[in-house]
């Protein structure tokens, strides 16, 4: 996790030059991480039309417009691997477990594996969806990414005011996680990272 802190308390002030210099600065790593990847996302393409059995050649024998039908034996290997990965992940009890790094936090750390447990079964953490959609993906594509933020919720009625918080667990479909050309594995010290939703 990444903190920036400029002071104490005081709120960081940015005049338009520098927010317009900002702006163009983004712009630009942008369009470059966008056409760096231009190749992958071909891939990403053409694994996705494989699986479907969409051909991308269009036959014209023995008579124009003749069907093409393409048998997707690695649409039912990628099937395949991903029910036996959801069976091993939904068959592990529990399916998150956490550990601590040092035995004076072990008291923390069934604490914290209580509260997972609660969130996962009773699916406020999204858990069950977000496994099943990026699993998808990392079997289809390769890759995938999952982002799980603390979200907070208030509702205010005229009796009382109501709050649900905790993580949640979204899958976010690759094509729409852009990161410069030369990040690496560690999320937290690459430029910039952009998801568009």
């Amino acid at each position: 996790m990444r903190r920036v802190s400029i002071g104490a308390g005081e709120p960081l002030k940015i005049d338009l030059e520098q927010r317009s210099n900002l702006r163009e600065w983004l712009l630009y790593e942008h369009r470059k991480a966008l056409d760096a990847r231009h190749n992958v996302e071909q891939r990403w393409q053409t694994a996705i039309r494989m699986y479907q059995g969409d051909s991308a050649e269009k036959r014209w024998l023995p008579f124009e417009g003749a069907p093409h039908i393409e048998v997707t034996i690695g649409a039912t290997a990628c099937d395949t691997i991903y029910a036996q990965a959801l069976d091993l992940i939904t068959q592990a009890r529990p399916p998150l477990t956490v550990r601590s790094r040092k035995s004076e936090y072990e008291e923390h750390a069934d604490a914290i594996q209580d509260y997972i447990d609660w969130g996962v079964a009773s699916g406020k953490f999204n858990f069950m969806p977000a496994v099943k959609a990026a699993l998808l993906d990392d079997i289809q594509l390769g890759t995938m990414v999952g982002y799980i933020p603390w979200t907070q919720q208030v509702r205010k009625t005229d009796v009382q005011k109501i709050e649900t918080f905790g993580p949640y667990i979204y899958a976010l479909p690759i094509q729409d996680f852009i990161v410069p050309s030369h990040a690496t594995k560690d999320i937290q010290r690459v430029k910039f990272a952009t998801m568009r939703l």
